[in-house]
């Protein structure tokens, strides 16, 4: 008798775990909530050049990035330090030969 009441105590807790992270999530705006969904970011134009090959023009977008966000001191180390890890990125690749481009563009 005793199991049974543990297991039905630790259903509950599991069940409003559950129930209070579904909340937390479904709150949690989306890309598609809004206005601004509709406006493609600098990151999605950026991946849009990577994927058509055209390296130079996804670094100059990424430099913008940077630029925008070593101007602003609220901007998390992270957010600062993929900054500058994309911009590497996109200079290695704009080194390559036009062969090895395709390929990394594929």
């Amino acid at each position: 008798m005793r199991g049974s009441t543990i297991r039905r105590g630790f259903r509950f807790r599991l069940l409003a775990f559950a129930a209070a992270a579904w909340l937390v999530v479904s709150s949690h705006p989306t890309a598609t909530d809004g206005p601004e969904a509709t406006e493609p970011t600098a990151e999605d134009r950026i991946a849009a050049l990577r994927g058509e090959g055209r390296y130079a023009e996804a670094m100059e977008v990424a430099r913008t990035i940077l630029a925008e966000r070593l101007a602003d001191a609220t901007v998390p180390e992270w957010q600062l330090g993929d900054a500058r890890r994309l911009v590497r990125t996109l200079e290695t690749a704009t080194d390559l030969d036009d062969t090895a481009r395709a390929r990394l563009a594929e």
